[in-house]
C-alpha cells in the first residue's frame, strides 16, 4: 500500500500520513502497526456534507474514493482540509483526464486515476509523470486482439490478466472484459510498461427517480456492505434495475430461501441500504439466480446492470 501511494507522490509518502477511504466497507487494516500509515474509513453512503464534516475532524493527507463521490464532496470541503491534502486517488469508475484536471484545480491537490478490479487487483496507476503504468508487481497483463486473442503492440485491445497476489483464488489468464489502448512507450523513469488510455470502463449506471445517475460501482459497494453487516457470503448474485424504482435481486444462495428468519433479516437489510441511495419508493423482487453458460470460462460477468 505504501508503494501504491508513494509512487503517486514521487516517494513523498511517509508513515505519518493519514489516508481517508470513502467507501462502503472498512479497509482491512486501520494502520500498519504502531499507528503508522493510518487508514480512516468513512462510509460513502452518507451525505457529502456529513463526510466533509468528518474530514474536517480527521484532516487526512490523502483521499481514496470514487470520482463521482469526489465531485459531490469538493463543494463542501473546507479550506483547511484542502490545504492539508497532498493527493486524491480516484478508482472503480471511469473518469476523463479533463475531469481529473478540473478536480485537481478545485481541490488544489493532484487527482490521479487507479485502474483496478476485484479480480485482478491494481492493474495500472496514473502517475505524476502523466502516464498509466501497469502494476507489474501485482498483475501480469496481456493486451490482445478481441477476435484472435493474440497480443497486440499498438491499438485498442482486450485486457487479459493474471493476479500475482491472490493465492487463495487464483485468476489466471482472466478475460477482464475491459479495453485499453497501447502503443509506443513514452520516456519515463518508471520501468513498468505503459498503457496509453483506459477504454470501456463506463459502468452500467442506474438511474434515480429524479434523473440522477448512480454508478454500478456504488451499487456493488452496497452489496459488500450488506454481506459485511449481515455476515453472509453470497457466491454469485445479480442486481438488475428493470425500471425506475424497480429492482431484481437474484441470488444463488439456497439457504437464504430455505431459512425464513435469515431471509427476512438479510433481505430487509439490503432493502434498507438500497433505499438510502434510491429512496423509499423502491420495489425489490428477490429470486434465485439461474446460472447459465460454461462455468469453466473465466470471463467477467455484469452482475450489476440496468435493463431499460
Amino acid at each position: 500500500m505504501s508503494d501504491n501511494f508513494g509512487c503517486r507522490r514521487g516517494g513523498q509518502y511517509s508513515k505519518e500520513h493519514v489516508i481517508a477511504h470513502v467507501y462502503t466497507v472498512p479497509w482491512w487494516v486501520d494502520s500498519l502497526g504502531n499507528g503508522d500509515y493510518q487508514n480512516i474509513f468513512i462510509s460513502s453512503l452518507i451525505d457529502p456534507k456529513e463526510i466533509a464534516k468528518i474530514l474536517e475532524e480527521v484532516k487526512p493527507d490523502i483521499l481514496s474514493l470514487y470520482p463521482t463521490n469526489l465531485q459531490a464532496l469538493i463543494p463542501f470541503l473546507s479550506e483547511e482540509v484542502k490545504n492539508k491534502l497532498i493527493l486524491a486517488v480516484v478508482h472503480s469508475e471511469m473518469s476523463s483526464l479533463e475531469e481529473r484536471k478540473q478536480m485537481t484545480q478545485r481541490l488544489r491537490a493532484p487527482v490521479l486515476d487507479e485502474y483496478s478490479s476485484e479480480e485482478l487487483t491494481r492493474i495500472a496507476l496514473e502517475l505524476p509523470c502523466g502516464h498509466y503504468h501497469l502494476c507489474e508487481d501485482t498483475v501480469r497483463v496481456d493486451v490482445v486482439d478481441p477476435q484472435t486473442l493474440k497480443p497486440i503492440q499498438e491499438g485498442t485491445g482486450l485486457v487479459i490478466g493474471t493476479n500475482l497476489l491472490n493465492t487463495a483464488m487464483p485468476f489466471i489468464r482472466y478475460v477482464q472484459g475491459d479495453y485499453v489502448s497501447v502503443g509506443e512507450q513514452n520516456k519515463c523513469s518508471i520501468n513498468w510498461r505503459q498503457i496509453q488510455k483506459v477504454e470501456g470502463r463506463q459502468n452500467d449506471a442506474f438511474i434515480k427517480e429524479d434523473g440522477a445517475v448512480v454508478p454500478a460501482g456504488t451499487v456493488l459497494d452496497i452489496t459488500y456492505r450488506w454481506m459485511f453487516d449481515v455476515g453472509i457470503n453470497i457466491q454469485e448474485f445479480e442486481i438488475i434495475q428493470t425500471e425506475i424504482n424497480k429492482f431484481e435481486v437474484r441470488l444463488n444462495e439456497p439457504s437464504l430461501f430455505d431459512d425464513s428468519e435469515k431471509q427476512r433479516i438479510s433481505f430487509g437489510h439490503l432493502r434498507e441500504l438500497l433505499q438510502i441511495v434510491f429512496g423509499e419508493n423502491l420495489d425489490i423482487v428477490f429470486k434465485p439466480l439461474e446460472l447459465k453458460g460454461d462455468p469453466k470460462v473465466q470471463r467477467k460477468r455484469r452482475p450489476i446492470r440496468r435493463e431499460f
